[in-house]
């Protein structure tokens, strides 16, 4: 027989809740644990709790999205420079992956066109890689790459907390520029 008063401890720990349920990162919804819920958002959230913004992208839009918002997010750093002939890479160095990627596809003396380097990206590695970890990751359906329940869940939240940029949210059709993006 246990005490009373270990007995109440271990169910404020969650002690009550069996490994296999800790194990999966469900968590009681209410203190009387009668409900549980999963409280993890694994791999959509950087190390400091934010979402990542092409994620959200991903989920927001599709490749075209991500597309964009990358285009985008390395206009306005200055890492590449989009002009009337067509898109050419800056000196600032990307600090993600997928934006590394952008940035190569872009030769530094001549300039590419708007249109291949969208193409060029929605084929890149580096987007599929999104594809595959929101799928694995039940945020996509595995059929038709829209966001699942779960998906449209992380979207909103994410734009609730109102610290990635419109433009991830709603496509560059935010901006004035040619093509819908910033001059």
């Amino acid at each position: 027989m246990v005490p009373a008063g270990v007995a109440a401890v271990r169910r404020a720990e969650g002690s009550s809740l069996s490994l296999k349920t800790r194990r999966k990162g469900l968590t009681p919804a209410r203190p009387d644990h009668t409900s549980l819920r999963r409280t993890s958002l694994r791999g959509t959230l950087r190390t400091d709790g934010e979402p990542r913004m092409y994620d959200i992208a991903y989920l927001a839009g599709g490749p075209q999205r991500v597309a964009d918002a990358a285009l985008i997010a390395l206009r306005e750093r200055e890492a590449i420079t989009i002009s009337g002939s067509g898109v050419r890479a800056g000196t600032v160095r990307p600090r993600q992956r997928l934006e590394r990627a952008v940035v190569a596809l872009c030769p530094p003396n001549g300039d590419r066109s708007l249109p291949s380097l969208r193409s060029a990206v929605l084929s890149s590695p580096e987007v599929k890689e999104i594809r595959t970890r929101l799928t694995s990751q039940g945020l996509l359906s595995r059929l038709g790459h829209r966001p699942t329940r779960a998906g449209r869940r992380q979207l909103v939240a994410a734009r609730r907390r109102s610290v990635i940029p419109p433009y991830v949210f709603d496509g560059p059709a935010v901006f004035d520029g040619p093509a819908g993006l910033p001059c």
